[in-house]
């Protein structure tokens, strides 16, 4: 009797014993009952039973009834994965070489979560600009196949550290009659040699790709794939969960970008990756040398102007912005100054001393709502802290009053077992002169007898 061992003898043991759970269309009613899977008519996509012990690395040459695909059902549930698959999601899985269910689901997780940060920041995804970002690791054993952020350029935080349950738990999907070309332009069956390239570089993207690497690597922000899925059909909190892990709207990163795309096309093809060494981004303004832990600086003349204006002094006067020492004007006596004078100017002092050009340029690109609703979260908070403090404070006191009464009673308590040493040693001294007495009168009679 023929098996399927016989006809994939290069599954390791571990996929062959993979079968899925849906085999009745009972249950496969009941789930689609719950469970989107298209993304606009459920009848698109038609979904039959699988066989009692068919493999999830199964194809058509044990299957006459026409091309299929599986899905596990946990992408649809979990990742949000929809059908048909989009062009990113058919053109990668053609470059990756794998089927929609060799590649695991965390790696899948990356891939969605890519495509909406994408969407929102009108970068076109692309295979290319995908494996900038990420790196295909070499599947053991032609078991699963996963994507690993590539190093030095981090965007998205693993969906689960442990995935697990979604094994035995695939659909297998054809295409309706109305629908011909929901499985078309990505392999359908699972492949023996997925593709193992390393990062893109630069070097290998085209210039609109190089583009929009440059451009989402000025986030500089790593974002959690699982809060991006999860906020996917909320826009305004999309919004402002992006917002709030990099420090400023989108208006104002559009605004970044059109002065990335204003810059010269030699530039951004010499440009050095921003994760690496560092990249000299280069605009109309300035060209600004940065790491991979800097802000982006506005222009000298606009950092002066703003630094007189909050001050509260002329922008014709000169100032020094320096992180060694205090914000200096021509005749200040500041740096002499106490922190009670009334004189002293706490706001230039707190710019040279506790405020970095890129915090501030971060800052200045938010949203006003943005800044006073983290004002009100930073007052909140000062005022508990501050009510916490003062209770702690009380308490403190109680005890430290308690303590003094208590090492009073202990000094009490020690004078005068002083003094009933003292008298107890002068009764050891009397005795110790009436032993002396009578050994000496025991002595002379004795001499008597």
């Amino acid at each position: 009797m023929t098996t399927y061992d016989d006809f994939y003898p290069w599954a390791p043991s571990g996929l062959r014993r993979e079968c899925s759970c849906f085999t009745s269309d009972h249950f496969i009613t009941r789930y689609r009952r719950g469970q989107q899977l298209c993304q606009s008519n459920e009848q698109d996509v038609l979904v039959t039973r699988c066989e009692l012990d068919e493999l999830v690395c199964a194809n058509e040459s044990t299957d006459s009834s026409g091309p299929f695909c599986f899905f596990y059902a946990t992408l649809f549930s979990k990742v949000g994965l929809r059908l048909p698959l989009s062009s990113f999601e058919k053109d990668l899985l053609t470059v990756l070489n794998v089927a929609p269910a060799q590649l695991h689901p965390n790696s899948w997780a990356f891939v969605r979560a890519f495509h909406i940060l994408c969407t929102h920041f009108g970068v076109v995804p692309t295979p290319n600009v995908f494996l900038y970002f990420f790196e295909m690791k070499k599947p053991h054993k032609n078991m699963w196949s996963s994507l690993n952020s590539a190093g030095g350029r981090g965007l998205l935080t693993l969906f689960q550290s442990s995935y697990k349950g979604f094994k035995g738990g695939f659909l297998k999907i054809r295409a309706p009659p109305h629908k011909a070309d929901l499985l078309e332009g990505f392999p359908l069956y699972w492949t023996q040699n997925p593709s193992n390239s390393s990062p893109r570089q630069l070097s290998d993207l085209s210039s609109s790709e190089k583009e929009y690497c440059l451009m989402l690597e000025q986030l500089r922000a790593v974002f959690d794939t699982k809060q991006l899925l999860e906020l996917e059909f909320q826009p305004t909190s999309l919004k402002r969960y992006i917002e709030s892990r990099m420090g400023m709207s989108k208006q104002d990163l559009a605004k970044r970008f059109k002065a990335l795309r204003s810059s010269s096309q030699a530039s951004l093809v010499q440009a050095t990756p921003l994760a690496q060494e560092g990249v000299t981004v280069v605009s109309d303004e300035e060209a600004t040398q940065s790491g991979s832990g800097l802000k982006r600086r506005p222009s000298l003349s606009k950092s002066k102007a703003l630094v007189g204006e909050t001050a509260g002094v002329s922008t014709r006067s000169e100032h020094t912005l320096s992180s060694k020492g205090p914000l200096l004007q021509e005749g200040s006596s500041n740096v002499c100054c106490s922190f009670r004078d009334s004189q002293f100017n706490h706001r230039a002092h707190s710019r040279a001393h506790n405020v970095f050009d890129g915090d501030l340029h971060c800052l200045l690109n938010q949203e006003v709502d943005t800044i006073q609703e983290d004002i009100d979260r930073f007052l909140h908070k000062t005022e508990v802290s501050v009510a916490a403090l003062c209770d702690k404070l009380s308490r403190v006191s109680v005890l430290e009053k308690d303590w003094l009464a208590e090492l009073a009673l202990t000094k009490t308590h020690l004078i005068a077992a002083k003094e009933e040493v003292a008298r107890l040693s002068k009764e050891v001294d009397g005795l110790q002169g009436l032993k002396v007495k009578l050994r000496a009168r025991g002595e002379d009679n004795r001499a008597g007898d």
